[in-house]
């Protein structure tokens, strides 16, 4: 007699209680894992992606994979009808959606301010795809950030012009490989991205590099938004220690992913010497969001009123020698690492900012601890500004 074929493993039951209504959102595709581990059935996973085809030179550059999801029945989305609620980029309020847009908006948003640049970025100067000149370097060595990658790939460590002349040579090649395939695939984009060259951040003096990050969620308004800062800050801490010296040793330097599961991803309360810095890093996030980046909204012509869309930022950060914070990037569409490359811990964490996030966005607003509103103050309007013509 033949063995029977066992029978399937039952599905893992959803570890959000209450079903969330007929929802939809996107995400990123890394998202997946978590979300099919919190939503109730039925649910659709669709993800989709796109790249830029026929372009070695930039396969780095792939439109990032989104996930397409909903907590209830689908036929609420195939009507047609718009989603009242999405997680969206949040390029949507304000174009932080590359490297080079950061640095132009936040110089932009900084000015109109009244906020030195110096105090949210390292010194930043941008070099077009074209750039036949190179200027001195911020500093020794610098950084430069090519164009769109992402995971580290396309950060360099660079300490003379003759080293970012052929880094400038190499991305020129890739961008006229890719003809017009680039520009396609760039909404809003009439040239080619710029790439930009940093002063290095002075490291703080852990044994081992790290960077971190905080989410900030983003309710849409007519001409505005509402912000709410999640309260775990993570932390991801280079591969190996970097052992001091001059040397640029990627694996001891690079700390936003890039060492896959040799990258060890904790929370910034769980590191002793670095917790007490969550009240400079709320204070950080809370003021970029509340009073800086309010101005960059009209760089867009507002946003869009009359859909409820939310939309995620993921921040990264350091803290340099003196424990200062800095900005290093936003992430408008942020993804989340692999399920087998976490600890039991971080896994934990991250179903728990998961559900804290599906609930914000399902509602009622409710109050959430775990998730702390920022005040944003909104622009003076242009008749306000002492000095300004109407």
């Amino acid at each position: 007699m033949s063995a029977s074929a066992p029978a399937p493993p039952s599905p893992a039951p959803p570890l959000l209680g209450p079903p969330l209504p007929p929802l939809h959102y996107t995400a990123r595709s890394p998202w997946r894992w978590v979300f099919a581990s919190l939503l109730p059935a039925p649910h659709v996973l669709r993800a989709s992606s796109r790249s830029l085809p026929g372009n070695a030179g930039y396969a780095h550059n792939r439109q990032p994979a989104t996930l397409s999801f909903t907590s209830g029945t689908p036929p609420s989305l195939a009507s047609g009808e718009p989603a009242l609620r999405a997680m969206c980029s949040s390029a949507l309020l304000f174009p932080v959606d590359s490297k080079d847009l950061l640095v132009s908006t936040l110089s932009a948003c900084c000015r109109r301010a009244g906020v030195p640049l110096s105090s949210v970025i390292p010194e930043s100067i941008l070099l077009p795809h074209d750039c036949a000149q190179v200027p001195a370097l911020p500093s020794a060595p610098s950084v430069l950030k090519l164009p769109l990658g992402s995971c580290g790939d396309g950060v360099f460590f660079v300490s003379s012009r003759a080293a970012v002349a052929e880094l400038l040579a190499s991305n020129l090649a890739n961008v006229k490989a890719a003809g017009p395939d680039l520009l396609a695939s760039l909404p809003r984009r009439a040239t080619p991205p710029s790439l930009v060259l940093q002063a290095e951040v002075p490291p703080h003096p852990h044994k081992r590099r790290f960077s971190l990050r905080a989410h900030v969620l983003l309710r849409s308004l007519p001409g505005g938004y509402r912000a709410w800062r999640h309260a775990r800050t993570e932390v991801r801490l280079a591969a190996r220690e970097h052992g001091g010296g001059g040397g640029r040793d990627r694996d001891a330097h690079i700390t936003n992913g890039a060492g896959g599961k040799d990258t060890e991803r904790t929370l910034l309360a769980e590191v002793p010497e670095l917790a007490r810095y969550e009240g400079a890093v709320a204070a950080f996030v809370g003021a970029l969001f509340g009073r800086v980046l309010p101005f960059g909204l009209e760089e867009r012509g507002g946003v869009e009123g009359g859909e409820l869309r939310y939309a995620l930022a993921g921040v990264d950060l350091m803290l340099d020698d003196v424990g200062r914070v800095v900005l290093l990037e936003v992430n408008s569409n942020p993804a989340c690492a692999p399920r087998e490359v976490v600890s039991g811990a971080f896994e934990e964490h991250l179903l728990g900012f998961g559900g804290d996030l599906l609930r914000k966005m399902a509602g009622p607003e409710e109050e959430n601890p775990n998730w702390k509103e920022i005040e944003v103050v909104p622009p003076p309007q242009a008749d306000d500004v002492e000095g300004t013509s109407p």
